[in-house]
C-alpha cells in the first residue's frame, strides 16, 4: 500500500458543503476546487480535438475544471501571496502528474512559503491548448479566483499575488506563453521554468524578457524535440545582450542557480524524467530569489 504524504480536500467552488473530504497532513493540504475560470471547458474544444486522426471528445478530455491548490505545512498566510503555476504536458492529468512527478513531495521539502497550484489541461490528451487561460486577462480571472477560494477556505481576505512564477513540462510552453503575452499579470510573473518545453512561440518569451530581472529557466534534453529550439533561444538572448548561463546539468552549482539571469541547461535525462529523476523542480523552488523559505 502506498503511503499517504498529503492532505486532500475536494472543494466545489460554487457551494460552500465539501464534495469529499480526506485527511493527509504530513506535507500539508491539498485543495481541489472546479473553478469558472479554469482551463476548461472552452469553446474552441466543444467538438473535441483530433490528433493524428484519432478523435478525443470533449466531454472526456475538455469538461475538467479542476484546480489543484497546495498549501505547505507551516505555510503562513499574508495577503501578498507568491504563486506557483505548474501546467502538465500531453496525455496527461493531474492526479497522475502528482504521482508520476513527485511535485508536492520535491515542492514541500524546498520549503517555500508559497502555493503551488496546478490546473488540469487537456485531459489524457495530446494537445498544447490553453483553454480560458490563453484570452486576455484570462490568467488575471484565473488568480483571483484560485486566491478568492483559498482566502474563503482558510478565513483570509482580499489576499493578491506578489510573486509568480511558471512552470511547465512538455507541451505547457504554449499556455504559458500566452500568459506572459496576455494574461492580464506579467509584471508580477518573475520566473518562468521550462522542463523540456521550448518547442515555440519564442517571440512571446522574447518579450516578456525584455522586462528587467525576469528570469527564465530552460532544462532542455536531446531526444525530447526541444534540442535544437534551445539552441536557436541561446543565440536569441546573446544577441539581445541578456544575461545567459548556458551548459549542462552536471555543472551547474546551487550558487549558480541562484543568479538572477536566464539559464539554457543540458540534461541527458529522457523527457519524461527532467522533473523528477535529479529532483529539478525541488531544486528550482530552493534557488528561487523570488520565494521566501
Amino acid at each position: 500500500m502506498k503511503k499517504r504524504l498529503f492532505s486532500l480536500i475536494f472543494i466545489c467552488s460554487f457551494a460552500t458543503n465539501f464534495v469529499k473530504a480526506q485527511t493527509f497532513s504530513e506535507y500539508g493540504t491539498l485543495l481541489r476546487f472546479s473553478m469558472k475560470n479554469a482551463m476548461f471547458p472552452h469553446p474552441n474544444r466543444a467538438n473535441g480535438h483530433t490528433y493524428q486522426n484519432i478523435q478525443y471528445p470533449s466531454d472526456v478530455h475538455y469538461k475538467d475544471s479542476s484546480v489543484l491548490v497546495f498549501i505547505p505545512k507551516g505555510y503562513v498566510f499574508s495577503k501578498k501571496t507568491d504563486i506557483i503555476v505548474h501546467f502538465h504536458g500531453w496525455y496527461n492529468r493531474l492526479d497522475s502528474v502528482l504521482s508520476t512527478f513527485k511535485l508536492i513531495e520535491q515542492f514541500a521539502s524546498a520549503h517555500p512559503n508559497a502555493l503551488l497550484v496546478l490546473p488540469q489541461g487537456p485531459k489524457n490528451a495530446p494537445d498544447s491548448f490553453g483553454g480560458k487561460l490563453e484570452e486576455k486577462e484570462g490568467f488575471k480571472n484565473f488568480i483571483h479566483e484560485v486566491l478568492d477560494s483559498v482566502g474563503n477556505r482558510n478565513g483570509q481576505k482580499n489576499l493578491v499575488a506578489h510573486n509568480i512564477i511558471l512552470s511547465g513540462h512538455s507541451g505547457a510552453y504554449r499556455v504559458m506563453s500566452f500568459i506572459l503575452l496576455q494574461g492580464g499579470l506579467s509584471k508580477a510573473i518573475k520566473e518562468v521554468w521550462l522542463f523540456d518545453g521550448l518547442y515555440g512561440q519564442l517571440e512571446k518569451y522574447g518579450v516578456w524578457l525584455q522586462r528587467k530581472n525576469a528570469r527564465l529557466i530552460n532544462f532542455y534534453t536531446k531526444e525530447g524535440g526541444t534540442f535544437s529550439t534551445s539552441l536557436d533561444f541561446a543565440t536569441d538572448i546573446q544577441g539581445w545582450n541578456m544575461k545567459l548561463w548556458q551548459g549542462d546539468e552536471k555543472d551547474l552549482t546551487d550558487e549558480i542557480l541562484r543568479g538572477r539571469q536566464i539559464f539554457n541547461i543540458f540534461t541527458p535525462l529522457e523527457h519524461n524524467e527532467v522533473l523528477s529523476k535529479t529532483l529539478m523542480f525541488k531544486r528550482f523552488v530552493s534557488s528561487s530569489p523570488f520565494l521566501n523559505h
